[in-house]
């Protein structure tokens, strides 16, 4: 019903807009999901982010204020956060945002590399199945995950995926 939609807000220079399927976005406009919707964006050249719940982001690439991305990225694409820019290409990774604590990517499929945008430390490559973590405004710590949280990260995309071609 109408209600449902209204659980994903866009808003352009300040104004909420009236959001339904397939409505086309613009450079600058922000996304807000709530605890129980997710949106996907889909960028020329096929990239594509899925922005889950309780997330903030703004299209840019992708600026994320705060929340948990999912983003499958065939050509060049990147995604930004307070302080760090991601560049990937044919790449699949997962964005988390905790503001005033850490930011979080996690690479599922290729390799991405994450540098300061203040030039705060060299940019560092993470690749599938590792983490990089950092901790707020400091320099990124980069472990790989064990088999376990492997598997939980493929789980919870999978179940995105359901949702999203649900």
């Amino acid at each position: 019903g109408k209600e449902e939609a209204q659980v994903v807000q866009v808003y352009r220079q300040g104004e909420l807009l009236t959001t339904e399927l397939n409505m086309t976005l613009e450079l600058e406009d922000e996304i807000i999901t709530d605890s129980v919707s997710t949106a996907i964006l889909i960028f020329p050249g096929g990239n594509e982010v899925i922005v889950t719940p309780n997330t903030h982001v703004k299209i840019s690439s992708i600026f994320v204020y705060f929340g948990k991305v999912l983003v499958k990225v065939r050509k060049a694409f990147s995604v930004e956060t307070e302080y760090e820019v991601i560049s990937a290409e044919g790449t699949e990774f997962i964005v988390r945002v905790e503001p005033n604590v850490e930011v979080e990517t996690i690479v599922l499929e290729g390799a991405v590399q994450v540098a300061s945008k203040i030039q705060g430390w060299p940019p560092k490559r993470v690749t599938q199945f590792q983490r990089a973590t950092i901790p707020w405004q400091q320099e990124p710590e980069i472990s790989d995950m064990d088999q376990d949280e492997i598997n939980e990260y493929i789980r919870w995309r999978n179940q995105i995926e359901q949702v999203v071609k649900g």
